[in-house]
């Protein structure tokens, strides 16, 4: 009996099972649940992903998934990297000593596999809690563009890239294209934002797509620091 109180006052960190997707699942639709998770969006990342290596790591105490973070199997130029995706921690117990237990975790499984480094972009704030307590590095942060073209052909011979197979695109689009282009709501507007194109892709022009503008990250804006308007960071631990 006083084995089994000990274990439920105690956070368990480890890697996650079949048995814990609807716990996770809660866990991320617990601040209203804006990015529309359910069993079957946990399994296209989890389950799904066509490369091998993806984990799922969480906290649980007393029987509850109380945190979670994940890692997607990358390759960047000719290193074998991991994504670091969907970090998450019950309001109630959003602490250092939760983050750390899942970092540590997640340094461990890299240490065991041989992994070359896991990189991020994470939103602002939680950037320089890892910066500042968990040995990540912010090496940059990546400014938006808006205009009525561009062209992604003179960046492609750049070692440092995320390579995309057609099993990725099929994975992550449903199909094969040249140009993905999304429609979002920001700030009282909508916009269309480029979120993959091939790197042979030449001059391409919004009107292609029935609209005025594309926002997109443009290859050459890398920040060293954070600028007034929104960039997103990027983060790497080695």
């Amino acid at each position: 009996m006083s084995q089994l109180l000990a274990r439920q006052s105690v956070i368990i960190f480890r890697i996650a099972t079949e048995k814990d997707i609807h716990g996770i699942v809660s866990l991320f639709s617990q601040e209203g649940n804006a990015y529309n998770w359910s069993e079957e969006r946990y399994k296209h990342f989890y389950q799904d992903y066509p490369l091998e290596g993806v984990v799922s790591f969480v906290a649980e105490f007393k029987d509850i998934i109380i945190g979670h973070y994940g890692i997607l199997p990358v390759v960047i130029g000719n290193y074998k990297a991991l994504f670091g995706v969907h970090a998450f921690i019950n309001q109630k117990y959003r602490n250092l000593k939760v983050i750390r237990g899942l970092f540590q975790s997640l340094d461990n499984w890299c240490k065991d596999h041989q992994i070359d480094f896991i990189c991020a972009v994470p939103n602002p704030d939680f950037s320089l809690v890892k910066s500042k307590f968990f040995g990540w590095k912010e090496i940059f942060n990546l400014g938006f563009m808006t205009k009525e073209c561009f062209s992604f052909s003179e960046y492609h011979n750049r070692e440092l890239f995320i390579n995309y197979s057609e099993d990725m695109l099929l994975w992550r689009f449903g199909k094969v294209q040249d140009v993905y282009i999304s429609k979002y709501f920001r700030e009282g507007s909508w916009s269309y934002q480029v979120l993959y194109a091939n790197d042979d892709v030449g001059l391409t022009y919004a009107n292609r797509f029935g609209v005025a503008a594309l926002q997109y990250w443009h290859p050459d804006a890398y920040f060293l620091e954070r600028k007034k308007e929104f960039t997103q960071p990027f983060s790497i631990k080695i």
